[in-house]
């Protein structure tokens, strides 16, 4: 890790400190997301770059895999902490650990499929299959990003766009499934690293429409939370 990138995360942490000790829930939030985006950002890139050889593609991956395991770790703490800790929350704290779990759930797959990536060589055909996926998964996760960014409006095609996103991404696991049980020259390694990195990043896309889920219902108590009260109540 260059000392600049090393800099970068370090400012990082040190504003979501901040954010979960002044409980300002949704942006710590938007935080998290920010950083899960640049994850599969960099899992996208991985898959598009060319190596000389496999053990370059190793060492750089291997550095890129253990920021993202201990950023995630990190992340995860801080929300725990701030749910559990906060003194008020403007929404239900069971919402919250919900979400955090969605979360979890969602850092855990971008792991695995990280973890995976350095094993073997894999067809263009299949890494072109791959690649489509992470830019669904970044798709969605900007979608969400702007639902909680209070500058851009949000509206239910929004919703929308998280399901239709989804759909597209069981389609083109369902083709993908097709062409590679009736491929006939592949070796069993590389058959088997194929289908469970497509599996992981469908499982990753159906978490992440789960979190979507939860994180608007947040959003909306956040809202009501922040209208003024009635006359008869203020």
């Amino acid at each position: 890790m260059t000392p600049l990138r090393k800099k970068l995360i370090e400012k990082d942490k040190e504003r979501a400190v901040k954010l979960v000790k002044e409980e300002r829930i949704m942006e710590f939030f938007q935080t998290v997301l920010v950083n899960l985006e640049q994850q599969v950002e960099l899992i996208q890139k991985s898959l598009q770059e060319e190596y000389k050889d496999a053990q370059q593609k190793t060492s750089q991956l291997e550095a890129l895999f253990l920021e993202l395991d201990e950023r995630n770790d990190y992340y995860s703490a801080l929300l725990g902490e701030l749910i559990l800790r906060a003194t008020f929350l403007s929404m239900d704290r069971l919402h919250l650990l919900m979400a955090r779990e969605s979360f979890e759930a969602v850092m855990e797959r971008i792991e695995r499929v990280a973890h995976r990536l350095n094993l073997l060589f894999l067809p263009e055909w299949v890494t072109h299959h791959l690649i489509e996926l992470t830019k669904i998964l970044r798709e969605m996760l900007r979608v969400v990003i702007n639902w909680i960014d209070p500058t851009t409006p949000h509206s239910p095609r929004d919703d929308q766009q998280i399901h239709v996103l989804e759909n597209r991404a069981d389609q083109l696991h369902r083709s993908f499934l097709k062409q590679l049980y009736s491929s006939t020259d592949m070796t069993f390694q590389v058959f088997r690293q194929a289908e469970v990195l497509d599996q992981l990043l469908e499982d990753t896309i159906d978490q992440l429409e789960i979190l979507a889920k939860r994180l608007h219902l947040i959003l909306e108590e956040y809202k009501i939370a922040l209208q003024p009260l009635p006359h008869y109540l203020g």
